[in-house]
């Protein structure tokens, strides 16, 4: 799947999809264990199945949608992060039944998605340090690497061109990418997912952005550290957690926000229920703002590969 923005859209009124106890399970194909046939001599993909729904609704001219869930009919409602597609004329997303009770429903909102299959991308590159980074694409992903040696280095990432189109503005929020690799002999490395940042103008005010980052800290010989920075109030808004990670493994963050309730959680790949680490917070400073990447080289070079990033949020 390449760089995809929704277009998703429906009818003015929100309707309400409640997942309950009885709710039909999207389990189609059932291939009993063993029963496989392969065409070469290699062993097929095992295929995993999981418990699901698929909800669908009209596509038409109107405002772009996107699904919000929750496990109550009072909320809190959350921007849900699975990939909207068409299907037969209509838009539609899987939803794995997590819980005896699920509700969602449709609001006025956004979602973009890159799993870095094309290089041709709508990504906007902007180096306040000069151009110290180099982006290449490898095997549907992205590497990040800084090669010489300094004091310092930054970088962020836009999923589209500056200044940022007021379509792709949001409010309650999730994000999420992949980290598949990393330089374990780097001195420090922060990666940061970046949520209602003030839209600048350019590459040359993006640091004068306000915003909300989800950051994971890389440093040599120690634990990886997780939290929330707010820029204001210029700092940690969140306690500061610390997790050992495994160079041989990969990870998922996801940074979520919902009016001033704002979540960072930290997965193995392996396992997606339970995260690794969770920080939370509360400030109501921003309210609206653009996603973004931020990539920071303290004292050494910077090497970091990510995959299928997602963003999807709600219109302001």
């Amino acid at each position: 799947m390449k760089t995809s923005y929704s277009r998703n859209t429906a009818p003015a009124p929100l309707g309400r999809l409640a997942v309950g106890r009885f709710a039909a399970l999207l389990a189609a194909l059932a291939f009993a264990a063993g029963t496989s046939v392969s065409l070469n001599a290699q062993s097929p993909p095992e295929i995993n199945i999981e418990k699901s729904v698929l909800l669908s609704w009209p596509e038409n001219t109107a405002e772009e949608q996107i699904v919000v869930g929750a496990a109550s009919v009072d909320g809190p409602w959350v921007p849900w992060l699975e990939p909207i597609f068409k299907r037969q004329g209509g838009l539609c997303m899987a939803v794995p039944t997590t819980s005896a009770q699920q509700f969602f429903r449709l609001v006025a909102g956004h979602q973009f998605s890159d799993d870095f299959s094309d290089p041709n991308q709508p990504w906007t590159a902007c180096f306040p340090d000069a151009k110290t980074f180099e982006l290449s694409y490898l095997n549907g992903a992205v590497r990040i690497v800084a090669p010489t040696p300094g004091i310092w280095a930054r970088a962020v990432m836009t999923p589209f061109p500056l200044p940022a189109p007021e379509s792709v503005l949001h409010a309650d929020f999730s994000m999420s990418v992949d980290i598949l690799d990393w330089d374990e002999n780097a001195a420090e490395m922060e990666f940061g997912l970046v949520a209602r940042a003030t839209p600048p103008p350019n590459c040359a005010q993006v640091l004068q952005s306000f915003n909300y980052m989800g950051e994971l800290d890389f440093r040599r010989g120690r634990p990886a550290t997780v939290w929330i920075y707010g820029y204001p109030p210029n700092g940690p808004i969140s306690p500061q957690k610390t997790v050992a990670l495994n160079s041989a493994k990969a990870y998922r963050l996801i940074l979520s926000g919902v009016g001033s309730h704002l979540t960072l959680r930290l997965f193995d790949l392996d396992n997606l229920g339970t995260p690794l680490v969770e920080v939370e917070a509360t400030n109501g400073t921003l309210s609206q703002g653009i996603p973004a990447l931020w990539v920071f080289a303290i004292n050494g070079a910077y090497d970091l590969t990510l995959d299928n990033f997602m963003v999807t949020g709600t219109k302001p």
